[in-house]
């Protein structure tokens, strides 16, 4: 069996191609780092302690002190940013 220059370029061009490919999968779609943790958690905080209250990760419910904005009224949205480490309340 003869191998051509042309079908080899062939084949090269066909390994780019699924090379190239995006893969299109479900959990790209929420904000996630590099190792497949989840960016932002949003939660409710709470005005007399000026704290966001989340559901982090694994399940369990962390706290962090709101930052630059007040928390408005209780029950307010609020959300964790893990990779800046922001807690922002509203």
């Amino acid at each position: 069996m003869k191998i051509s220059p042309v079908s080899i370029g062939f084949i090269l061009l066909a390994a780019m191609g699924v090379a190239a490919t995006p893969l299109n999968h479900a959990e790209s779609v929420g904000v996630r780092s590099e190792n497949n943790v989840q960016v932002k958690y949003d939660g409710q905080c709470r005005k007399s302690e000026n704290q966001c209250r989340y559901t982090a990760q694994s399940g369990r419910t962390a706290i962090c002190k709101c930052q630059f904005r007040k928390c408005s009224k209780d029950g307010a949205k609020c959300n964790f940013d893990s990779y800046n480490r922001d807690c922002n309340c509203y």
